[in-house]
């Protein structure tokens, strides 16, 4: 029988011909992905990952006023380091991850208002 608010599970068996109740934790409900939002390409503000990563450092946070081609933050993917730059002129409206997280080719990373 679930327990939804703990996360446990009454499990009932028979051992050597008595009936036992046990509380087990179900580690299935505790859980939770949270999917990342991912870039959408038709914004030219959205900048997404190149590729599946981590984050090492980010260079900017929000609000900064940054030029094309300034680094946004930096990658490590299969023991490289790759540089995410932006693409336009603009103030970061919203820095999406932060250093340490594992990201997905197409995850949101930075949201830049256009200058």
């Amino acid at each position: 029988v679930p327990h939804p608010d703990d996360g446990m599970v009454d499990v009932q068996f028979e051992l050597n011909g008595q009936q036992r109740l046990a509380h087990i934790l179900d580690k299935s409900v505790g859980q939770v992905k949270t999917l990342k939002p991912k870039a959408d390409k038709h914004v030219v503000g959205n900048i997404g990952a190149p590729m599946p990563g981590v984050v090492l450092e980010t260079e900017v946070s929000k609000g900064d006023i940054v030029k094309a081609g300034d680094t946004l933050l930096s990658l490590s993917a299969m023991k490289m380091e790759t540089v995410v730059a932006s693409p336009i002129d603009g103030v970061v409206k919203n820095l999406v991850c932060t250093s340490g997280d594992q990201v997905q080719a197409g995850d949101l990373l930075v949201e830049i208002e256009e200058a």
